[in-house]
């Protein structure tokens, strides 16, 4: 090799060296370059991060606001049949607003509408497909301290098309709150007695109405008066519940608003319960019994006037419209039928049993009052007797046969009763209305009903009923299509004759 090209060679490796010296410090010049544009990223970044934790502590603070304002905003809750409650959070107040409509349709097969009456036009009342309001009620309860305090308060609008009154009105106090033992209190111008015997559901029974005796005896049957009393509902003993309800009445049931010019006090109680409720005895568990009892003074001052709404025993048919009576005492004076029993006191005893076994029930019921109808010169004792024996089955729901019930859409439910009911006014007494003469009398009727339910506490019904009276009026038998004309009552047998007649009536329940 030439010197010149050592030269080359040596000044080749020689720039070689120099350029690897100058790369590793250009990289190094390239990272710092990056270290220092990532610091000055992350001094923008700061800032930003402490407006977010800024932020998410305002919004953690928004949501503590508002979950406490949300348990101070009243809660609302609707349940069909039982309607809408509204309760402050801490339950400190609260109300609870339902309604309940039925109605129904009457049609007494074979009645008569109007008849010649000896030349006076009668209008019996008979109608056919002709609606009527047996329930168009709006409820509302006020309550305080968790419903420690609570007042009922409730409008009736069945009196008329277009007229509404005043119905219950009762203050209650829960003590039962403090201790199961304890009783509730309450007083009203119109309440219930709590329970005053083994009786029927107006929203989900298929038998429609109380007792024909209780009924023509002028006895509530929910015992609604003015007064107060005290109950226990329900309190577990051992193996069942029992109930309990003692009651003052003011003033005879039915002068809640009236304050008629008398001194009549009465009383009324239940006992019973179901005393193997809290077993799992299928055969045992739905069995539930009880007796009640209702008694009233019957005061009649010699200056009463009869025309002023005073006790009135009249024993009719049980189809609200079109009522035709089958035994009714004449009245004490020629001032008007209103008042046609004497002084002294009356009372009923009501025992019952219903036997609840999965989807079936059967209930007896036996009812027994007396009068004193002291009223020397027009008799003295008037008194009835009658029982029931209902039963009823679920037939079918979505959910299968022997299943259903009212708060159930689309179940059947299937009902059958008897009942029974024996009448006397005494000796010396006429209790066959105008013409003709009888003291006693002996009824029988029997009832079967279909009701469906599109909803819960929506349902639609048909019930046929028939009607048995041994001694007759003539004007019921004409009314109910038994005899054709008055001359026809009246021959043979006249007001001794039996008489038998038939309605098929329908109607709709709503509970909300």
């Amino acid at each position: 090799m030439t010197k010149r090209g050592k030269f080359q060679l040596a000044m080749s490796f020689g720039l070689a060296a120099s350029l690897a010296a100058v790369s590793p410090a250009k990289a190094q010049s390239d990272i710092e370059e990056q270290i220092k544009a990532l610091e000055a990223e992350v001094q923008k970044i700061e800032p930003l991060k402490e407006q977010i934790e800024r932020l998410r502590h305002q919004q953690l603070e928004m949501r503590k606001e508002a979950t406490a304002a949300a348990r101070e905003m009243p809660s609302f809750s609707y349940r069909p049949g039982r309607g809408l409650t509204v309760s402050g959070a801490d339950k400190s107040w609260g109300f609870n607003t339902s309604a309940r409509f039925n109605i129904y349709n009457y049609n007494i097969l074979g009645a008569k509408s109007n008849y010649n009456d000896n030349g006076v036009q009668r209008n019996t009342g008979s109608t056919a497909f002709e609606f009527y309001p047996r329930r168009a009620r709006v409820y509302t309860t006020f309550c305080w301290k968790d419903c420690f305090y609570s007042y009922e308060h409730s409008i009736d609008g069945e009196t008329a098309s277009r007229d509404a009154s005043f119905r219950d009105n009762e203050f209650m106090v829960n003590f039962s709150q403090l201790n199961p033992w304890l009783p509730y209190f309450s007083i009203g111008l119109r309440r219930g007695a709590g329970r005053t015997h083994i009786s029927r559901s107006s929203d989900n029974d298929g038998k429609v109405e109380h007792s024909i005796i209780l009924d023509g005896f002028d006895w509530g049957g929910d015992g609604s008066h003015a007064g107060m009393g005290l109950g226990w509902d329900g309190v577990e003993i051992g193996s069942g519940e029992y109930d309990l309800f003692l009651n003052f009445a003011s003033s005879q049931q039915g002068t809640w608003q009236e304050f008629l010019p008398s001194d009549r006090k009465g009383f009324l109680g239940f006992i019973g319960g179901r005393p193997f409720a809290n077993t799992k005895n299928k055969w045992i568990s739905g069995i539930d019994l009880g007796v009640g009892y209702q008694g009233e003074s019957q005061d009649r001052p010699e200056n009463f006037d009869p025309l002023e709404a005073g006790n009135r025993v009249r024993v009719r048919n049980g189809e609200r419209k079109s009522r035709q009576t089958f035994w009714e005492p004449a009245p004490l004076s020629n001032g008007g039928s209103e008042q046609n029993v004497g002084s002294g006191w009356s009372y009923v005893w009501i025992p019952g049993i219903k036997w609840t076994i999965g989807p079936y029930f059967v209930r007896f019921v036996y009812v027994n009052t007396r009068f004193a109808n002291i009223n020397p010169g027009i008799g003295s004792g008037i008194y009835g007797s009658g029982w029931t024996i209902d039963h009823q089955i679920r037939l079918w729901s979505p959910k299968g046969f022997f299943t259903g019930s009212q708060t159930t859409p689309n179940s059947v439910i299937f009902s059958y009763g008897f009942e029974r009911a024996d009448m006397n006014c005494g000796r010396a007494c006429d209790a066959s209305p105008s013409t003709g003469s009888f003291h006693r009398n002996h009824i029988t009727e029997m009832e079967s009903a279909l009701w469906y339910w599109f909803q819960p506490s929506l349902g639609f019904g048909v019930w046929w009923q028939r009607w048995t009276s041994s001694n007759t009026p003539y004007r019921t038998q004409v009314a109910t299509g038994c005899k054709d004309s008055r001359v026809e009552a009246l021959a043979g047998k006249g007001v001794s004759r039996s008489c038998t007649f038939n309605s098929f009536n329908t109607g709709l329940r709503y509970r909300w």
